[in-house]
């Protein structure tokens, strides 16, 4: 299968309205991408409706140039999959004041349950939308070595709820994150 282009620009728009930046820039053969988080107070727009919203920047999607569109997408979902996973934690110094957090905390797992999760709602976005992806190639690297079992601290439920979110940011245009809000403005009607 192939990415759809209404899906994929879609998906980096709605991506401004959780506060996430997609860049696209060379990188080596092996780099795929990363995701960083956002320094200073920087703001994305987000038009939504008949607003226009400031959003509050807390992180940074780098995706290499240089790959097909189909690792590009893969690659995004799965860098996506991460900060909306908790693997990140970069919200806690962004939200404003009083308002809950837009996902949870949890950088505190260790690294082989992070890429297994990821990697596990890459899998599933990409194969729900007929797209070839060796995902299951990676997965096969994060099994406990001793029992061949998928690491014990994983959250399944996670990973379905992460998937399901993603596949929405792909299929419609969704409000922005009120917790990342920094001002909203009526859009001038011609």
């Amino acid at each position: 299968g192939e990415v759809s282009e209404i899906e994929w620009y879609r998906m980096i728009d709605n991506l401004k309205g959780r506060g996430i930046n997609v860049n696209f820039s060379k990188q080596g053969s092996l780099m795929a991408g990363y995701t960083t988080p956002a320094k200073g107070e920087r703001k994305l727009t987000y038009d939504y409706g008949k607003y226009r919203y400031k959003m509050q920047l807390i992180n940074e999607i780098v995706v290499n140039q240089n790959f097909s569109e189909t690792e590009q997408f893969a690659t995004l979902i799965h860098e996506v999959a991460h900060i909306y996973c908790g693997h990140t934690g970069d919200y806690k110094n962004h939200v404003n004041t009083g308002r809950k957090p837009p996902w949870e905390d949890r950088t505190s797992l260790p690294i082989n349950e992070r890429e297994f999760e990821a990697e596990s709602v890459c899998w599933l976005v990409t194969q729900r939308r007929g797209i070839d992806n060796p995902s299951y190639k990676y997965l096969a690297g994060y099994l406990n070595k001793e029992s061949d079992s998928i690491p014990d601290k994983i959250s399944i439920e996670t990973i379905l709820v992460v998937a399901g979110k993603i596949e929405q940011e792909l299929e419609r245009r969704l409000k922005p994150l009120e917790a990342l809000v920094v001002s909203k403005e009526k859009l001038k009607q011609d």
